[in-house]
Protein backbone atom coordinates (compact mmCIF):
# COMPACT_ATOMS: atom_id res chain seq x y z
CA UNK A 1 0.00 0.00 0.00
CA UNK A 2 1.71 3.12 -1.05
CA UNK A 3 1.75 5.88 1.57
CA UNK A 4 0.79 9.59 0.67
CA UNK A 5 2.59 12.19 -0.43
CA UNK A 6 3.21 14.33 2.60
CA UNK A 7 1.87 17.61 3.52
CA UNK A 8 3.84 19.06 6.06
CA UNK A 9 5.13 22.55 6.32
CA UNK A 10 8.70 23.26 5.89
CA UNK A 11 8.57 26.81 7.67
CA UNK A 12 5.20 27.97 9.60
CA UNK A 13 3.49 31.15 9.06
CA UNK A 14 3.21 34.35 11.18
CA UNK A 15 -0.20 33.19 11.46
CA UNK A 16 0.34 29.41 12.04
CA UNK A 17 3.25 30.47 14.48
CA UNK A 18 0.78 32.40 16.56
CA UNK A 19 -1.40 29.81 16.87
CA UNK A 20 1.12 26.67 17.85
CA UNK A 21 2.21 29.10 20.26
CA UNK A 22 -1.48 30.16 22.23
CA UNK A 23 -1.84 26.17 21.84
CA UNK A 24 1.55 25.52 23.75
CA UNK A 25 1.15 27.97 26.40
CA UNK A 26 -2.24 26.96 27.68
CA UNK A 27 -0.98 23.07 27.70
CA UNK A 28 2.49 24.37 29.78
CA UNK A 29 -0.40 25.96 32.14
CA UNK A 30 -2.24 22.91 32.68
CA UNK A 31 0.48 21.51 33.90
CA UNK A 32 2.73 23.69 35.87
CA UNK A 33 -0.01 25.57 37.77
CA UNK A 34 -1.43 22.53 39.65
CA UNK A 35 2.61 20.66 40.06
CA UNK A 36 3.51 24.31 41.44
CA UNK A 37 2.16 22.85 44.64
CA UNK A 38 4.03 19.64 44.72
CA UNK A 39 6.50 18.79 46.93
CA UNK A 40 9.38 18.97 44.15
CA UNK A 41 8.47 22.35 43.39
CA UNK A 42 8.14 23.67 47.03
CA UNK A 43 11.03 22.41 47.93
CA UNK A 44 13.79 21.48 44.92
CA UNK A 45 16.83 23.75 44.83
CA UNK A 46 16.42 23.42 41.13
CA UNK A 47 12.75 25.56 41.38
CA UNK A 48 14.11 28.26 43.93
CA UNK A 49 14.67 30.90 41.43
CA UNK A 50 11.40 30.23 39.79
CA UNK A 51 9.63 29.96 43.41
CA UNK A 52 11.40 33.88 44.16
CA UNK A 53 10.15 35.33 41.03
CA UNK A 54 6.58 34.17 41.73
CA UNK A 55 6.71 35.69 44.74
CA UNK A 56 6.82 39.12 43.16
CA UNK A 57 4.39 38.57 40.78
CA UNK A 58 0.44 38.23 40.69
CA UNK A 59 0.22 34.19 40.36
CA UNK A 60 -2.87 34.10 38.84
CA UNK A 61 -1.57 36.40 35.58
CA UNK A 62 -0.69 34.06 32.82
CA UNK A 63 1.50 35.60 30.96
CA UNK A 64 4.06 36.38 33.67
CA UNK A 65 3.76 32.95 35.28
CA UNK A 66 5.26 31.87 32.11
CA UNK A 67 7.62 34.19 31.29
CA UNK A 68 9.25 33.16 34.78
CA UNK A 69 8.95 29.98 33.87
CA UNK A 70 10.50 29.93 30.55
CA UNK A 71 13.32 32.45 32.24
CA UNK A 72 13.91 31.05 35.87
CA UNK A 73 13.45 27.07 35.36
CA UNK A 74 16.67 25.56 34.46
CA UNK A 75 16.66 22.23 32.85
CA UNK A 76 17.19 19.06 35.26
CA UNK A 77 18.48 15.47 34.86
CA UNK A 78 17.48 12.53 37.06
CA UNK A 79 19.34 13.39 39.72
CA UNK A 80 17.14 16.11 41.78
CA UNK A 81 14.03 13.54 41.42
CA UNK A 82 15.92 10.74 42.80
CA UNK A 83 14.76 11.19 46.12
CA UNK A 84 11.29 11.77 45.94
CA UNK A 85 11.18 8.46 43.96
CA UNK A 86 12.25 6.11 46.56
CA UNK A 87 10.54 8.11 49.10
CA UNK A 88 7.38 7.35 46.52
CA UNK A 89 8.62 3.55 46.17
CA UNK A 90 9.61 3.26 49.83
CA UNK A 91 7.69 0.35 51.92
CA UNK A 92 6.27 3.14 54.06
CA UNK A 93 4.93 5.80 51.20
CA UNK A 94 1.39 6.94 52.59
CA UNK A 95 -1.74 9.09 51.64
CA UNK A 96 -0.14 12.09 52.63
CA UNK A 97 2.91 11.69 49.64
CA UNK A 98 0.43 11.83 47.03
CA UNK A 99 1.44 14.92 45.76
CA UNK A 100 5.45 14.30 45.43
CA UNK A 101 5.42 15.87 41.61
CA UNK A 102 2.31 16.21 40.87
CA UNK A 103 -1.13 17.59 42.49
CA UNK A 104 -3.64 15.98 40.17
CA UNK A 105 -6.19 13.78 40.95
CA UNK A 106 -6.73 12.17 37.33
CA UNK A 107 -6.20 8.87 37.59
CA UNK A 108 -5.27 8.59 33.80
CA UNK A 109 -2.13 10.10 34.72
CA UNK A 110 0.07 7.71 37.14
CA UNK A 111 3.77 8.79 38.54
CA UNK A 112 5.88 8.54 34.97
CA UNK A 113 8.23 6.81 37.15
CA UNK A 114 5.99 3.01 38.04
CA UNK A 115 6.92 2.39 33.97
CA UNK A 116 8.20 -1.20 35.73
CA UNK A 117 4.52 -2.19 34.94
CA UNK A 118 4.94 -3.32 31.53
CA UNK A 119 2.71 -3.86 28.91
CA UNK A 120 1.53 -7.43 27.34
CA UNK A 121 3.17 -8.13 23.75
CA UNK A 122 0.73 -9.44 22.52
CA UNK A 123 -2.81 -8.23 22.39
CA UNK A 124 -5.61 -6.25 20.10
CA UNK A 125 -5.22 -2.25 20.76
CA UNK A 126 -7.12 -1.34 23.83
CA UNK A 127 -7.85 2.40 25.08
CA UNK A 128 -4.27 3.17 26.80
CA UNK A 129 -6.33 5.15 29.59
CA UNK A 130 -8.25 1.90 30.86
CA UNK A 131 -4.64 0.18 31.14
CA UNK A 132 -3.58 2.95 33.60
CA UNK A 133 -6.63 2.62 35.25
CA UNK A 134 -6.45 -0.82 35.53
CA UNK A 135 -2.95 -0.82 37.14
CA UNK A 136 -3.85 1.49 39.97
CA UNK A 137 -6.72 -1.34 40.65
CA UNK A 138 -4.74 -3.94 40.34
CA UNK A 139 -2.16 -2.69 43.11
CA UNK A 140 -5.05 -1.65 45.69
CA UNK A 141 -5.91 -5.10 45.31
CA UNK A 142 -2.58 -7.06 45.49
CA UNK A 143 -0.90 -4.94 47.45
CA UNK A 144 2.95 -2.93 47.00
CA UNK A 145 4.62 -6.32 47.78
CA UNK A 146 3.20 -8.30 45.58
CA UNK A 147 3.11 -5.80 42.60
CA UNK A 148 5.66 -3.32 43.00
CA UNK A 149 8.34 -5.48 44.05
CA UNK A 150 7.37 -8.06 41.59
CA UNK A 151 6.66 -12.07 41.64
CA UNK A 152 9.11 -13.47 39.53
CA UNK A 153 8.53 -17.10 39.60
CA UNK A 154 5.93 -18.39 37.21
CA UNK A 155 4.58 -20.04 40.25
CA UNK A 156 4.05 -17.31 42.01
CA UNK A 157 2.43 -15.46 39.12
CA UNK A 158 0.26 -18.16 38.57
CA UNK A 159 -0.81 -17.84 42.75
CA UNK A 160 -1.56 -14.07 42.05
CA UNK A 161 -3.30 -15.12 39.07
CA UNK A 162 -5.52 -17.28 40.87
CA UNK A 163 -6.58 -14.81 42.97
CA UNK A 164 -6.88 -11.67 40.98
CA UNK A 165 -6.92 -12.81 37.44
CA UNK A 166 -10.22 -12.18 36.66
CA UNK A 167 -9.05 -8.47 35.75
CA UNK A 168 -8.61 -8.10 32.20
CA UNK A 169 -8.34 -5.07 29.82
CA UNK A 170 -11.08 -5.34 26.68
CA UNK A 171 -9.61 -5.89 23.28
CA UNK A 172 -6.54 -7.79 25.21
CA UNK A 173 -5.86 -11.55 24.77
CA UNK A 174 -4.79 -12.26 28.07
CA UNK A 175 -5.30 -11.20 31.84
CA UNK A 176 -3.63 -7.78 32.83
CA UNK A 177 -1.98 -9.43 35.73
CA UNK A 178 0.07 -11.04 33.34
CA UNK A 179 1.82 -7.57 32.77
CA UNK A 180 3.07 -7.41 36.06
CA UNK A 181 5.15 -10.85 35.38
CA UNK A 182 9.27 -10.27 35.84
CA UNK A 183 10.47 -12.88 34.90
CA UNK A 184 11.79 -12.84 31.32
CA UNK A 185 10.87 -16.46 30.48
CA UNK A 186 7.70 -16.76 32.50
CA UNK A 187 6.42 -13.06 30.84
CA UNK A 188 6.69 -14.58 26.81
CA UNK A 189 5.50 -17.78 27.43
CA UNK A 190 2.45 -16.50 29.30
CA UNK A 191 1.76 -14.20 26.90
CA UNK A 192 2.25 -16.28 23.99
CA UNK A 193 0.23 -19.09 26.04
CA UNK A 194 -3.40 -17.11 25.58
CA UNK A 195 -2.40 -15.33 22.00
CA UNK A 196 -1.85 -18.48 20.53
CA UNK A 197 -4.95 -19.76 21.94
CA UNK A 198 -6.85 -17.34 20.23
CA UNK A 199 -6.61 -17.14 16.86
CA UNK A 200 -8.72 -14.09 16.37
CA UNK A 201 -5.94 -11.23 17.10
CA UNK A 202 -5.84 -8.83 14.32
CA UNK A 203 -2.80 -6.65 15.98
CA UNK A 204 0.32 -7.73 17.31
CA UNK A 205 2.06 -5.09 19.59
CA UNK A 206 5.74 -5.26 20.69
CA UNK A 207 7.49 -2.00 22.40
CA UNK A 208 10.71 -3.30 20.55
CA UNK A 209 10.66 -5.23 17.09
CA UNK A 210 13.41 -6.94 18.20
CA UNK A 211 12.05 -8.09 21.32
CA UNK A 212 9.22 -10.09 18.94
CA UNK A 213 12.13 -11.95 17.70
CA UNK A 214 12.93 -13.15 21.23
CA UNK A 215 9.72 -13.68 21.58
CA UNK A 216 9.91 -15.86 18.83
CA UNK A 217 13.14 -17.72 20.06
CA UNK A 218 10.85 -18.58 23.31
CA UNK A 219 7.88 -20.03 21.16
CA UNK A 220 6.33 -22.37 23.67
CA UNK A 221 6.57 -26.15 22.82
CA UNK A 222 4.16 -28.93 23.64
CA UNK A 223 5.04 -30.24 27.86
CA UNK A 224 4.06 -30.28 31.05
CA UNK A 225 4.09 -26.74 33.03
CA UNK A 226 3.62 -27.88 36.00
CA UNK A 227 1.34 -26.49 38.81
CA UNK A 228 0.96 -23.43 37.58
CA UNK A 229 -0.85 -25.17 34.84
CA UNK A 230 -3.92 -25.80 37.04
CA UNK A 231 -4.20 -22.11 37.53
CA UNK A 232 -4.71 -21.19 34.55
CA UNK A 233 -7.00 -23.87 33.02
CA UNK A 234 -9.96 -22.46 34.28
CA UNK A 235 -8.86 -19.63 31.61
CA UNK A 236 -9.08 -21.82 29.28
CA UNK A 237 -11.43 -24.19 26.99
CA UNK A 238 -10.51 -27.12 25.30
CA UNK A 239 -9.79 -26.81 22.07
CA UNK A 240 -9.00 -29.75 20.37
CA UNK A 241 -8.60 -27.97 16.70
CA UNK A 242 -6.84 -24.96 17.35
CA UNK A 243 -4.25 -27.50 19.24
CA UNK A 244 -3.95 -29.82 15.95
CA UNK A 245 -4.06 -26.51 13.71
CA UNK A 246 -1.30 -25.53 15.69
CA UNK A 247 0.85 -28.62 15.48
CA UNK A 248 0.48 -28.70 11.89
CA UNK A 249 1.40 -25.07 11.19
CA UNK A 250 4.76 -25.62 13.93
CA UNK A 251 7.14 -23.35 15.59
CA UNK A 252 7.83 -19.96 13.79
CA UNK A 253 10.25 -19.86 10.58
CA UNK A 254 8.30 -20.12 7.53
CA UNK A 255 7.47 -17.07 5.56
CA UNK A 256 4.21 -15.55 6.61
CA UNK A 257 4.29 -17.78 9.97
CA UNK A 258 1.86 -15.12 12.05
CA UNK A 259 -0.50 -15.26 9.26
CA UNK A 260 -0.98 -18.71 9.61
CA UNK A 261 -1.34 -18.43 13.44
CA UNK A 262 -3.75 -15.93 13.40
CA UNK A 263 -5.08 -15.26 9.99
CA UNK A 264 -7.08 -11.99 10.56
CA UNK A 265 -3.65 -10.33 11.39
CA UNK A 266 -3.50 -7.01 10.23
CA UNK A 267 -1.11 -5.09 11.99
CA UNK A 268 2.38 -5.11 13.66
CA UNK A 269 3.17 -2.40 15.99
CA UNK A 270 6.66 -1.96 17.56
CA UNK A 271 9.57 0.09 17.42
CA UNK A 272 11.48 -0.61 14.30
CA UNK A 273 14.40 2.20 14.86
CA UNK A 274 17.07 2.92 16.72
CA UNK A 275 18.70 -0.85 17.77
CA UNK A 276 15.70 -1.93 16.76
CA UNK A 277 16.02 -1.95 13.36
CA UNK A 278 18.40 -4.56 12.83
CA UNK A 279 16.09 -7.24 13.44
CA UNK A 280 13.07 -5.87 11.62
CA UNK A 281 13.59 -8.27 8.31
CA UNK A 282 13.36 -10.65 10.57
CA UNK A 283 9.94 -9.62 11.83
CA UNK A 284 9.08 -9.09 8.13
CA UNK A 285 9.54 -12.22 7.42
CA UNK A 286 7.76 -14.19 9.67
CA UNK A 287 4.70 -11.47 9.19
CA UNK A 288 4.62 -11.53 5.58
CA UNK A 289 3.97 -9.30 3.15
CA UNK A 290 0.06 -8.12 4.09
CA UNK A 291 1.06 -7.03 7.86
CA UNK A 292 1.12 -3.50 7.97
CA UNK A 293 4.07 -2.12 10.44
CA UNK A 294 3.56 0.42 11.83
CA UNK A 295 5.23 2.65 14.98
CA UNK A 296 3.41 2.98 18.59
CA UNK A 297 4.46 6.14 19.11
CA UNK A 298 7.72 7.95 19.90
CA UNK A 299 7.86 8.10 24.40
CA UNK A 300 9.67 7.07 27.02
CA UNK A 301 9.52 6.18 30.56
CA UNK A 302 8.51 9.64 31.54
CA UNK A 303 5.79 10.41 29.43
CA UNK A 304 4.05 9.85 25.70
CA UNK A 305 5.85 12.71 23.20
CA UNK A 306 4.60 12.30 20.01
CA UNK A 307 2.37 9.89 17.96
CA UNK A 308 2.94 8.64 14.21
CA UNK A 309 1.97 11.26 11.63
CA UNK A 310 -0.06 9.14 8.89
CA UNK A 311 0.54 11.83 6.17
CA UNK A 312 4.03 10.94 6.37
CA UNK A 313 6.15 7.69 7.02
CA UNK A 314 4.14 6.13 10.22
CA UNK A 315 6.92 4.34 11.32
CA UNK A 316 9.58 7.01 11.26
CA UNK A 317 7.60 10.47 11.33
CA UNK A 318 5.99 11.44 14.77
CA UNK A 319 4.16 14.45 15.27
CA UNK A 320 5.02 15.87 18.88
CA UNK A 321 1.64 16.84 21.16
CA UNK A 322 1.12 18.34 23.95
CA UNK A 323 -1.05 15.69 25.57
CA UNK A 324 1.11 14.14 28.50
CA UNK A 325 4.12 17.14 28.67
CA UNK A 326 5.17 20.09 26.99
CA UNK A 327 8.35 19.82 24.61
CA UNK A 328 10.87 22.32 24.30
CA UNK A 329 14.41 21.80 22.61
CA UNK A 330 18.02 22.43 23.22
CA UNK A 331 20.07 23.25 19.60
CA UNK A 332 22.59 20.48 19.60
CA UNK A 333 24.97 22.03 17.58
CA UNK A 334 24.54 25.48 18.68
CA UNK A 335 28.05 27.37 20.10
CA UNK A 336 25.05 29.14 22.69
CA UNK A 337 25.23 28.19 26.08
CA UNK A 338 23.21 24.81 26.81
CA UNK A 339 20.64 26.47 29.17
CA UNK A 340 19.40 28.66 25.63
CA UNK A 341 16.16 26.38 25.48
CA UNK A 342 13.74 26.90 22.50
CA UNK A 343 9.79 26.77 22.27
CA UNK A 344 8.42 24.85 19.47
CA UNK A 345 7.19 27.63 16.99
CA UNK A 346 11.29 28.40 16.89
CA UNK A 347 12.60 25.35 15.52
CA UNK A 348 13.98 24.99 11.73
CA UNK A 349 13.40 22.05 9.67
CA UNK A 350 16.35 20.17 9.41
CA UNK A 351 17.53 20.96 12.73
CA UNK A 352 18.90 18.72 15.20
CA UNK A 353 17.28 18.75 18.82
CA UNK A 354 17.19 17.16 22.18
CA UNK A 355 13.82 17.20 23.58
CA UNK A 356 13.20 18.52 27.34
CA UNK A 357 9.91 17.58 28.60
CA UNK A 358 7.65 19.46 31.15
CA UNK A 359 4.81 16.48 32.04
CA UNK A 360 2.05 16.22 33.37
CA UNK A 361 3.18 13.97 36.38
CA UNK A 362 5.45 16.80 37.67
CA UNK A 363 9.18 16.81 35.66
CA UNK A 364 10.35 20.30 34.97
CA UNK A 365 12.41 20.93 32.15
CA UNK A 366 13.36 17.02 31.96
CA UNK A 367 16.07 16.58 29.84
CA UNK A 368 15.77 13.50 27.60
CA UNK A 369 19.13 12.79 25.92
CA UNK A 370 17.82 11.73 22.68
CA UNK A 371 18.45 13.65 19.12
CA UNK A 372 15.80 14.30 17.01
CA UNK A 373 15.52 15.83 14.00
CA UNK A 374 12.84 18.37 12.32
CA UNK A 375 10.96 17.05 9.48
CA UNK A 376 8.71 19.77 8.87
CA UNK A 377 5.56 21.03 10.73
CA UNK A 378 1.62 19.55 10.28
CA UNK A 379 -0.09 22.34 8.20
CA UNK A 380 -3.15 22.19 10.36
CA UNK A 381 -1.67 22.90 13.71
CA UNK A 382 1.68 23.74 13.47
CA UNK A 383 3.12 20.90 15.75
CA UNK A 384 6.62 19.66 14.89
CA UNK A 385 6.92 16.64 12.73
CA UNK A 386 10.37 14.81 14.03
CA UNK A 387 12.32 11.82 13.47
CA UNK A 388 14.00 10.18 16.23
CA UNK A 389 18.40 9.98 15.79
CA UNK A 390 20.26 8.64 18.10
CA UNK A 391 21.29 8.69 21.81
CA UNK A 392 22.72 12.52 22.59
CA UNK A 393 25.91 10.74 24.60
CA UNK A 394 25.25 7.45 22.36
CA UNK A 395 28.72 7.26 20.50
CA UNK A 396 31.99 5.78 21.67
CA UNK A 397 34.36 8.77 22.15
CA UNK A 398 37.45 6.73 21.30
CA UNK A 399 40.83 7.51 21.57
CA UNK A 400 41.17 9.68 18.22
CA UNK A 401 37.85 11.14 19.24
CA UNK A 402 35.81 10.21 16.51
CA UNK A 403 32.25 10.31 17.11
CA UNK A 404 29.94 8.12 14.41
CA UNK A 405 26.25 8.38 15.92
CA UNK A 406 24.23 5.25 16.99
CA UNK A 407 22.61 6.20 13.60
CA UNK A 408 25.41 5.92 11.76
CA UNK A 409 26.96 3.04 13.36
CA UNK A 410 23.01 1.00 12.91
CA UNK A 411 23.02 1.77 9.20
CA UNK A 412 26.31 0.33 8.87
CA UNK A 413 26.09 -3.18 10.01
CA UNK A 414 21.81 -3.59 9.23
CA UNK A 415 23.50 -2.74 5.13
CA UNK A 416 26.59 -5.36 5.81
CA UNK A 417 24.08 -7.55 7.23
CA UNK A 418 21.66 -7.59 4.23
CA UNK A 419 24.58 -8.53 2.25
CA UNK A 420 27.21 -10.49 3.91
CA UNK A 421 26.22 -11.68 6.94
CA UNK A 422 22.81 -13.11 7.14
CA UNK A 423 19.61 -12.41 9.37
CA UNK A 424 20.58 -10.08 12.64
CA UNK A 425 18.84 -10.95 15.64
CA UNK A 426 20.44 -7.79 17.76
CA UNK A 427 23.58 -6.29 17.89
CA UNK A 428 25.70 -3.69 20.03
CA UNK A 429 28.87 -2.24 19.83
CA UNK A 430 32.34 -1.84 22.36
CA UNK A 431 35.39 -0.27 22.11
CA UNK A 432 37.48 -2.83 20.61
CA UNK A 433 41.02 -1.83 22.24
CA UNK A 434 42.88 -4.97 21.33
CA UNK A 435 45.24 -3.30 19.18
CA UNK A 436 45.85 0.23 18.90
CA UNK A 437 44.14 2.73 17.97
CA UNK A 438 40.91 1.84 19.85
CA UNK A 439 38.02 1.60 17.53
CA UNK A 440 34.66 0.02 17.15
CA UNK A 441 33.86 -3.36 17.89
CA UNK A 442 30.82 -4.96 16.74
CA UNK A 443 28.95 -8.01 18.53
CA UNK A 444 26.40 -9.25 16.27
CA UNK A 445 23.71 -12.70 16.74
CA UNK A 446 22.53 -13.82 13.62
CA UNK A 447 19.63 -16.30 12.83
CA UNK A 448 20.28 -19.24 10.45
CA UNK A 449 23.69 -19.93 8.64
CA UNK A 450 25.69 -17.17 8.11
CA UNK A 451 26.66 -16.35 4.84
CA UNK A 452 30.04 -17.52 1.93
CA UNK A 453 31.28 -14.08 1.91
CA UNK A 454 30.33 -13.19 5.20
CA UNK A 455 33.91 -11.74 5.86
CA UNK A 456 33.30 -8.64 3.13
CA UNK A 457 30.90 -7.39 5.69
CA UNK A 458 33.69 -5.66 7.53
CA UNK A 459 34.83 -3.65 4.41
CA UNK A 460 31.83 -2.71 4.05
CA UNK A 461 31.04 -1.28 7.17
CA UNK A 462 33.98 0.88 7.09
CA UNK A 463 33.50 2.18 3.84
CA UNK A 464 29.79 3.19 5.76
CA UNK A 465 31.71 4.36 8.88
CA UNK A 466 34.15 6.41 6.49
CA UNK A 467 31.33 8.55 5.39
CA UNK A 468 31.56 10.30 9.08
CA UNK A 469 33.92 13.16 8.36
CA UNK A 470 35.12 13.06 11.85
CA UNK A 471 36.44 9.31 11.43
CA UNK A 472 37.08 9.50 8.07
CA UNK A 473 39.80 12.49 8.68
CA UNK A 474 40.94 9.95 11.88
CA UNK A 475 41.89 7.28 9.61
CA UNK A 476 43.72 9.07 7.24
CA UNK A 477 46.12 10.16 9.84
CA UNK A 478 46.58 7.47 11.55
CA UNK A 479 44.35 7.65 14.49
CA UNK A 480 41.82 5.15 13.63
CA UNK A 481 41.34 1.75 12.21
CA UNK A 482 38.81 -0.21 10.52
CA UNK A 483 35.46 -1.09 12.55
CA UNK A 484 35.41 -5.22 13.89
CA UNK A 485 32.83 -7.66 13.67
CA UNK A 486 32.49 -10.71 16.29
CA UNK A 487 29.20 -13.16 15.81
CA UNK A 488 27.99 -14.32 19.15
CA UNK A 489 26.41 -17.47 20.51
CA UNK A 490 22.72 -17.76 19.24
CA UNK A 491 20.83 -16.62 22.14
CA UNK A 492 23.08 -14.12 23.73
CA UNK A 493 21.44 -11.27 23.62
CA UNK A 494 17.82 -12.88 25.02
CA UNK A 495 19.92 -13.81 28.11
CA UNK A 496 21.51 -10.46 28.17
CA UNK A 497 17.60 -8.85 28.56
CA UNK A 498 16.92 -11.38 31.13
CA UNK A 499 20.41 -10.48 33.15
CA UNK A 500 19.07 -7.05 33.23
CA UNK A 501 15.80 -7.60 34.04
CA UNK A 502 17.24 -9.70 37.26
CA UNK A 503 20.05 -7.33 38.39
CA UNK A 504 17.96 -4.64 37.27
CA UNK A 505 14.71 -5.61 39.25
CA UNK A 506 12.53 -4.38 36.19
CA UNK A 507 10.35 -5.82 33.78
CA UNK A 508 11.47 -7.19 29.99
CA UNK A 509 9.21 -4.16 28.69
CA UNK A 510 11.81 -1.59 29.85
CA UNK A 511 15.04 -3.86 28.68
CA UNK A 512 16.68 -2.74 25.32
CA UNK A 513 19.73 -3.92 23.98
CA UNK A 514 21.94 -0.53 23.54
CA UNK A 515 23.80 0.17 20.09
CA UNK A 516 26.70 1.54 22.65
CA UNK A 517 27.45 -0.35 25.44
CA UNK A 518 29.25 1.19 27.94
CA UNK A 519 28.68 -2.15 30.72
CA UNK A 520 32.47 -3.26 31.25
CA UNK A 521 31.10 -6.12 33.09
CA UNK A 522 28.55 -6.88 29.98
CA UNK A 523 31.19 -6.32 27.78
CA UNK A 524 33.60 -9.31 29.50
CA UNK A 525 30.40 -11.06 29.82
CA UNK A 526 29.29 -10.64 25.77
CA UNK A 527 33.04 -11.31 24.74
CA UNK A 528 33.13 -15.07 26.26
CA UNK A 529 29.80 -15.27 23.86
CA UNK A 530 32.19 -14.60 20.96
CA UNK A 531 31.99 -17.86 18.33
CA UNK A 532 34.01 -16.41 15.08
CA UNK A 533 35.74 -12.87 14.05
CA UNK A 534 35.05 -11.64 10.22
Amino acid sequence: MSRPDTDMLSVLSAELSQRLKELMDQALLRFIQPNFASQFARHAPELAKFRETIAHIDSKDDIEFLRSFRESVPTTDYEPYRPYIAKFFATDCNESDHDIWQTSKDLSNISAFSSHVASPPVSVTSPFRWQRLITILFRSLAGPKDVLRGRSKLQDVADLLGKQLDLWIPGKTDPYAISLVKSYRAFFILNALFALADRQVTTVRFLFASVFVNFLQDYPRPGKYGPSARTLEKHFTPNPLRAAELREIGPPGIQGWAICVWPDLKKFIGITGGPAAASVPKVTHVLGPSVVMQSPCYASSECYIAVPYFNGDPNTDFKVVPVDAVTEYLDVNSDEPSERVLSAWELVTGGHYEPVLTTRNGLWRYRLGDVITVKGFAPDDGLPVINYLHRRNGSLGLAYGSTCTESQLTDAIVSASKRWIGQIIDFTVVADDRDTPVTYGYLVEIGGEIGKDAKMATHQTFEDLMKNNEFRVAFWQGRARKATIRLVEKGTFKEYRRQKCEKANISMGQVKVPIVLSDLSFKEWLLQKVIVEL
